[in-house]
């Protein structure tokens, strides 16, 4: 039980750090295209285990863990557009913290 609780905090951690970088490189987009990429696969594992830690006849808390990495990928081409706003940092920051939110509560 413990791994498991270790497994959720260094996650919940992660993501934290993540968006902490998210929204401190907006000055350079390089880097910003990075985290952003790296955010984006972190979601998909994130989903990923929200997705098959749930039962087969639960389908709708499986669709709603699909949702997640949707709203990501939809965040990096929204932030690979030349226009310079906080839009695709908001995405991602909803996409990651449901993802987490749908791992750890439901």
């Amino acid at each position: 039980m413990e791994g498991l609780l270790i497994i959720f905090v260094s996650i919940f951690i992660i993501g934290f750090i993540l968006q902490f970088l998210l929204f401190q490189t907006r000055n350079s987009r390089k880097n910003h295209h990075i985290i952003m990429t790296v955010s984006l696969i972190f979601v998909l594992i994130v989903s990923y285990i929200a997705f098959t830690s749930q039962p087969e006849n639960y389908t709708t808390k499986r669709m709603i863990a699909t949702l997640w990495p949707a709203l990501a990928i939809i965040a990096v081409f929204l932030d690979f557009r030349k226009e310079n706003n906080r839009l695709p940092d908001s995405v991602m920051t909803l996409s990651m913290l449901g993802a987490i939110a749908q791992m750890i509560i439901l």
